[in-house]
């Protein structure tokens, strides 16, 4: 009896032996992800409808919405070696050119989009270099037209929260066995059919004043601009391991 005890035991640990080799390293599961980036993005409606605006009677804030530099972080898990689920945060903003549109009067327009996603990417590993690809879907936390006018003080904003949409890929390479660097490139899907001004205002804007709710139009001003934040995305960032 003794005997097939023993047996037994050295059954158990020969197979714990071929499941978890001598030397194997345990992969990390939890990840944080920190990046820098800038976003390629072309909305038109917005800008001409922007353009068209008429400041104190003289002049529209100069400028092109279309480089939004971004920042953020993810804070991640990987499952089964083969999936990685992360939780991603991004702060994006450009501020145009600010225009004089009066005698010490200013106006500045801007934009702000922040959205959060859960991301779902498949990690393919050669030494120390990873490759990972993958997509999900979000929301938009801000997605903020403003137009800020020194007259009076006040910062009009129109703003919305769609649904957002990201595709990624990403290529990276360990500097240890828990720091590595990435690059990255995204497509987000960012689409506002309108904006609602978040309260009324006492400037005006062509000869009219702006009241809560009161939606963004177009340049003929006979529909509501679509603010379509669209676009490529590239940066670079550090991840942490686990």
């Amino acid at each position: 009896m003794k005997k097939l005890r023993n047996c037994i035991v050295l059954s158990l640990l020969s197979v714990s032996a071929v499941g978890a080799p001598a030397g194997a390293k345990k992969v990390p599961r939890v990840f944080v992800e920190g990046f820098y980036g800038l976003s390629s993005v072309n909305p038109t409606d917005l800008n001409t409808a922007r353009s068209g605006f008429v400041w104190n009677g003289t002049a529209a804030s100069a400028g092109l919405f279309e480089r939004l530099p971004y920042f953020g972080g993810a804070l991640g898990v990987r499952v089964f070696r083969k999936l990685m689920l992360s939780l991603r945060y991004e702060w994006q903003r450009q501020v145009l050119s600010t225009t004089e549109v009066g005698s010490g009067i200013t106006v500045a327009d801007y934009f702000v989009y922040s959205p959060v996603f859960l991301l779902a990417e498949l990690p393919l590993t050669f030494r120390r270099w990873m490759f990972t690809l993958g997509g999900g879907a979000g929301y938009a936390l801000k997605f903020e037209f403003h137009q800020q006018y020194s007259g009076t003080l006040e910062d009009i904003t129109y703003k919305a929260n769609p649904i957002v949409f990201c595709g990624r890929a990403s290529l990276g390479f360990n500097l240890s066995a828990h720091l590595g660097v990435f690059a990255e490139v995204l497509y987000e899907k960012a689409v506002a059919t309108s904006l609602a001004a978040a309260q009324s205002y006492s400037a005006g804007v062509n000869g009219s004043p702006i009241t809560a709710g009161q939606t963004f139009k177009n340049s003929a001003g006979t529909s509501d601009a679509t603010a379509d934040l669209s676009g490529l995305r590239y940066g670079a960032g550090l991840r942490a391991m686990f």
